[in-house]
């Protein structure tokens, strides 16, 4: 497959196409290409998305991330952590380490990660450095915290023991609703509202099958299930589990967090093209992958679902235009 800039030939067909939001990502990630039945070309491809937000400042449940170099703009020395986050246990704020890859032929860029655990990226350059005692993550929010104690309640607790969102629907399949409330704007065409007594209800399934509704928080539902199923967990355990939950809950972040420094933060683009002139149609966008190998997957899954939509609705076509 040749490639200059944005336009790509695609070896099987020779047909040459421009794919305006691919960038770099072209030398690197090869674009799927489909035809359907009508002649359609279907082109799914990776493309950098240079808009994402700081997922430290942005996103929720990712903790806070401070660096112990003056530096950089999240500057703080380990007292000062201490101190503005008396109230996080010591056992639960992870040292992390660094690595910078710079003045070499790798592209410069910065790896963060858990200390102890591996490394999201590997330089074997000589100029690549690294800083063993970099700064530290901390569970500093609610949500976090939440989500972190919830791991750990879930990793404690029998296998098919289980606490999921379960939705209730009418026998039609449709959503339960209701009207809106003062000053809500309508879901539904009809100006009706999702009734929340229905839907995304957290929901503990204990190993006899036996369900309880309506848990404010995946945690108290794991903290329900610990009490009808009279299981007492030591303390000396429960910290350790919460001390490795932590460690990698933190490396998870740092992979993250390293992604989006680099600029690796991917948006997956399903485009379509006239097959007589080429040109683009219209093209679906979904940003925010900061892993590439999810970006793979939702993209080629993405890819199929098109072609199939396309098919079917030409079969539908050709079957109406036969229909007396």
């Amino acid at each position: 497959m040749k490639h200059n800039d944005s336009s790509v030939i695609f070896p099987d067909t020779k047909i040459q196409l421009d794919l305006p939001f691919a960038g770099y990502c072209l030398q690197y990630h090869p674009p799927i290409f489909r035809k359907a039945d009508d002649g359609t070309m279907i082109v799914g491809y990776l493309g950098t998305d240079e808009d994402s937000p700081n997922p430290m400042e942005d996103y929720d449940g990712e903790g806070k991330i401070y660096s112990f170099s003056r530096r950089h703009c999240n500057f703080k020395t380990l007292d000062e952590v201490l101190e503005e986050h008396a109230k996080v246990p010591k056992h639960l704020i992870v040292p992390l380490s660094s690595t910078h890859h710079g003045l070499c032929h790798c592209p410069q860029r910065t790896t963060v990660s858990a200390s102890g655990a591996s490394r999201a990226a590997v330089c074997t350059c000589r100029t690549g450095t690294r800083a063993a005692h970099a700064g530290v993550w901390v569970p500093h929010d609610d949500c976090t915290m939440d989500n972190l104690m919830a791991q750990v309640d879930a990793h404690m607790l029998p296998k098919d023991c289980k606490v999921e969102y379960r939705s209730k629907c009418k026998p039609d399949g449709t959503s339960f609703t209701r009207p809106p409330k003062p000053g809500e704007t309508p879901y539904f065409a009809d100006g009706s509202c999702i009734d929340e007594r229905y839907s995304n209800v957290i929901t503990l399934i204990l190993p006899d099958g036996s369900e309880y509704h309506g848990f404010k928080s995946f945690r108290s539902a794991y903290r329900s299930a610990y009490r009808r199923l009279g299981i007492k967990i030591d303390k000396e355990v429960r910290k350790q589990a919460e001390t490795e939950a932590a460690k990698a809950y933190a490396e998870g972040v740092c992979k993250t967090y390293t992604a989006w420094c680099n600029g690796e933060v991917y948006v997956t683009v399903v485009a379509w093209y006239d097959p007589d002139t080429y040109e683009e149609i219209d093209h679906d966008t979904c940003v925010g992958y900061f892993d590439q190998k999810s970006a793979d997957e939702d993209l080629l899954s993405n890819v199929e679902s098109e072609l199939k939509r396309l098919n079917k609705l030409a079969d539908e076509t050709l079957i109406a235009a036969a229909t007396p």
